[in-house]
């Protein structure tokens, strides 16, 4: 193959790839995510991390809020239970904590796996 050729492929895969990351969701959740809340359960053995998925280029002040994203149910050392998408992420604003199960109002409603153990408290200086 001629370096032309070579070239011409790399190139191609590179305007690729970008596209891929920059226009969907999936890539958009690798390259451009932040966390935007956190909600931790009562017992301290689960978070509900909200992320927000921007673009790679600054958008209108103040339009954070209405960005989509996704959030994730997480254990307190940070294994993924559920993950879930969601159109604004100033929708994520009430979380329910019960022994058993978690709910986020008009968008996710999980159980709680009962095998994960607290964390343990840091001890007080």
């Amino acid at each position: 193959m001629s370096r032309v050729k070579i070239a011409a492929l790399l190139i191609a895969l590179a305007l690729g790839s970008g596209t891929w990351l920059i226009f969907t969701s999936s890539g958009r959740k690798l390259c451009c995510s932040s966390v935007y809340k956190t909600f931790t359960s009562p017992d301290q053995r689960f978070q509900i991390k909200v992320f927000q998925t921007g673009w790679p280029w600054p958008v209108l002040p103040g339009s954070a809020g209405d960005a989509p994203g996704f959030l994730r149910l997480q254990t307190h050392d940070g294994k993924t239970l559920h993950e879930q998408d969601v159109e604004a992420v100033q929708l994520v604003d009430q979380v329910h904590w019960e022994p058993r199960r978690v709910e986020i109002k008009l968008i996710a409603d999980w159980e709680l796996p009962e095998t994960v153990v607290a964390q343990p408290m840091a001890p007080e200086k």
